[in-house]
Formats: C-alpha cells, structure tokens, sequence
C-alpha cells in the first residue's frame, strides 16, 4: 500500500511539474500541492515548486483570498525557506490579515470621504471598504490603464485621474496637492485605500508584481518639504494593505535642473538603481509609483534603469497624469 501511494505521489510530481513549465500554473500547483512524499523530489524540483506556490499565492493576493495566499506563500517557504521576498511577504499578510479584523484599525468610508473633500451625501449606499466605487461615482476619478510602447521591458501605466495643475479646484487635483504640500493629517491613508482597492478589483497588477519602488523627489523639493518623500510615504502604506514590499531603489541625484526643465537625456542621469537594491530586485516585477505624470520623461527614464535588473515586468501606478503630458 505505501509503495502505490509513493507511485500515485511520484506521478502527481511528474505530472504538476510538467504542467508548471509549461505555464498552467493553477492546475500544476493543484497537483503539486497534493504531493506528501517529498524524497522524490530533488533540489532543482524543489525550487521550481517553491516558485510555483509563491506565484499562486500572488493569484490568491489578487482575488483577495488572503489567508489561502498566506498559507501558499508558507508552502512555498517550506520548499526554499532562503527566499527573503517570500519571508517579507507572509510577515506583511499577517500584519494585514490581523489589522482587516481589527475595527480600530479601519478606515471607515465617511472619514475616507471627509480626508478628500469629496463631499458626497449619499455614504449610506456603500458598504465600508467601498473606495473605488464611492471615489468614482462621486466623480473623484477616472481610473485609465496605458500601455507604454518603445521601451526594452513589457510596461503599463495605470492612473487614477487627471490632474489640473492651473484648476485647484478640481477635487482630485486638489486631494493630490493637500498630499504632496501634507496640508490634510492622513491623506496618504484615503490615498493608499483607494490605490488598493483599485489594484485589487481593476487591475492583475498582484498577479505580477513583488516590490513597489518609488519614485524619489527632486532633491530641493525634498529639503524644502522639510525632507518629506510622497512616495515613499504613499509606498510604505500601499505596502501593508497590498502584503508587497517596498523598495527603495531609485536614487535621484540633482543634476542642476529641474524635473519640468530636464531633457531625456539628463533625466537619465538623475536617476540611478541603489547597488544594495540590485540583487533583490533582479529577476522580480516591479511595480513604479509615482503622484503625477506629466511628460512621462521621468517614467521613461527610472523604466530604463529598472530595466538593468532585468525584470519580469514593470508597471507604474500614478495619482494623476497632467492633461496633455504622456
């Protein structure tokens, strides 16, 4: 008997990698995940399994299935319990799968609404955690996804809403400018909530992606804000609700022009991947933030150097696209 389920194991093996190789990920790792005897397995097969259980627990992240993606991301820990991403993600699952039963830990949507001025009446339609569909119908935004074409890496643009640089009054212009000058206590905390329910439930960003990377100040502008970094204050929280990672790669150096003034050329050399960032992130999606795209020079150029660590994909998530840039 325990020769015939050692056979039916080494077949369930044979059978899940195969499947896993050739790109069906779902029904390979269904297999796989029914395989108890692992004396089969050697190590080559052991990281190809380990990697199959972390990118399905990207497929469960995305459907919001959190604690099936935990236990997968700790299926996978089981098979290659070196792989320092994986450990980072389940340590951020937890901490998010702990703070969504938490009542005190909530945004609840009144006070999402109240952070951005949206100024609606009718909250009492929504369910709270409703940020997308409140946001939207209340006209805040404009979600719109752009595919960014001549560049050496696969890479998409997803953003929120335009933004009106002249008209302040413009509800999501002026949201983003309450965030960028931190004119309103909290803002980044509507911001990121609404950021993550639209990755969530509009895009399959999560399918692919392993770190968020922001994109740094200018230099001046970061002194004078009193050493305050939007993004990187954006990334942190988007981090936790979306169990991803937060890596601050890109480095901006001041090459004695502005962002609005520098051409492509010099915009390249503003910004340069940090060495010790370099190894984590080879190999892995990344996912770009940014507040605002005007004439995507500065997208274009940290892609470029996002493209270095030869990466699965990269995307890039913005706030707003000023009318009339990319």
């Amino acid at each position: 008997m325990e020769q015939f389920g050692e056979l039916l194991a080494k077949r369930a093996l044979d059978k899940g990698l195969e499947l896993l190789r050739s790109g069906d990920l779902a029904k390979g790792v269904q297999l796989l995940n029914t395989v108890q005897h692992t004396k089969f397995i050697d190590a080559d097969n052991r990281k190809d399994i380990a990697r199959g259980f972390y990118e399905y627990a990207k497929v469960l992240l995305q459907q919001k299935d959190l604690a099936q993606s935990l236990s997968f991301f700790h299926k996978s820990l089981a098979h290659d319990a070196s792989n320092q991403l994986c450990q980072k993600r389940v340590k951020l699952l937890r901490g998010l799968i702990e703070r969504s039963s938490s009542i005190v830990d909530q945004l609840y949507l009144s006070e999402f609404a109240a952070r951005l001025e949206i100024g609606g009446t009718d909250l009492r339609r929504y369910n709270e955690g409703q940020f997308l569909d409140y946001a939207t119908d209340q006209g805040l935004i404009s979600p719109r996804k752009q595919t960014l074409r001549d560049l050496p890496c696969p890479s998409e643009l997803y953003c929120l809403g335009n933004y009106y640089p002249y008209q302040h009054g413009d509800k999501w212009t002026r949201a983003i400018r309450h965030f960028k000058k931190q004119t309103v206590a909290g803002i980044e905390d509507a911001l990121a909530a609404l950021l993550s329910d639209y990755l969530y439930k509009k895009t399959k960003i999560l399918h692919s992606a392993d770190y968020i990377v922001p994109i740094p100040p200018d230099p001046a502008k970061y002194v004078q804000r009193g050493l305050y970094a939007p993004n990187d204050l954006l990334a942190n929280r988007l981090s936790q609700l979306l169990a991803l990672p937060m890596a601050p790669a890109l480095v901006r150096h001041n090459v004695g022009v502005s962002t609005r003034e520098a051409d492509v050329s010099q915009k390249l050399v503003m910004y340069e991947l940090d060495n010790q960032q370099k190894k984590s992130l080879t190999g892995r999606g990344i996912l770009l933030l940014e507040d605002v795209v005007t004439s995507g020079g500065t997208i274009v150029a940290c892609i470029k150097r996002c493209v270095e660590v030869n990466p699965r994909i990269i995307q890039v998530i913005a706030l707003g696209h000023t009318t009339g840039g990319v």
